[in-house]
């Protein structure tokens, strides 16, 4: 009888582990770089990497291709987020496996930053490591590259306002964010079922 209960128990315990599956949608994010890189190279020249453009009559346009790699990136954010919660993963490791390149490109920009403006450096001028001159325009390059296809928010705020280096933030909030609002959906279906 003790032997039925403890049968029971790893039952019910597989059944609340989330699938290995499901970890490997940390992929995903992959996917979305080399699709950013490859836009950014133009080696997909239907897609334009500016969201916004100045027509010949002096007019601001925008290019239909930017806004829907975003609308679909953000789906496949909100979608793999709701894959997480749903297979009861844990927010903080799904947040953290899924996000890890952007976290980590965030943190060395920010440590760069403050080496730049407290370690002597100029903004201006850029900082030097291993005697190689390092501006922070070409690290803001380097390190957006790690925000993938969510780079393209920085596209629609600065149409409204300069945020100059501190895009990439938000950019880092609103792919949080938008796989946190995944993750609500996909716990809330979990909970129903």
């Amino acid at each position: 009888m003790s032997n039925k209960n403890s049968n029971t128990k790893v039952s019910i315990t597989k059944q609340n582990k989330t699938p290995v599956w499901v970890w490997f949608l940390a992929l995903v994010p992959v996917l979305s770089a080399a699709l950013f890189l490859a836009i950014a190279a133009g080696m997909i020249p239907a897609i334009s990497l500016d969201v916004f453009y100045e027509t010949e009559a002096g007019e601001t346009a925008w290019h239909t291709s930017s806004i829907l790699v975003l609308l679909l990136t953000m789906a496949a954010w909100v979608g793999c987020g709701f894959v997480y919660g749903y297979f009861r993963a844990k927010m903080a490791a799904s947040l953290l496996t899924f996000h890890a390149v952007p976290l980590l490109c965030v943190l060395v920009y920010t440590v760069c930053m403050v080496i730049a403006l407290f370690g002597g450096g100029d903004i201006a001028t850029g900082i030097t490591v291993l005697d190689v001159p390092l501006t922070v325009e070409s690290l803001a390059l380097l390190v957006s590259s790690g925000m993938w296809l969510f780079s393209y928010i920085d596209s629609f705020v600065y149409a409204i306002i300069y945020l100059g280096n501190f895009g990439l933030y938000l950019d880092l909030v609103f792919m949080l964010l938008t796989f946190i609002v995944g993750f609500a959906i996909g716990k809330s279906r979990r909970l129903k079922a």
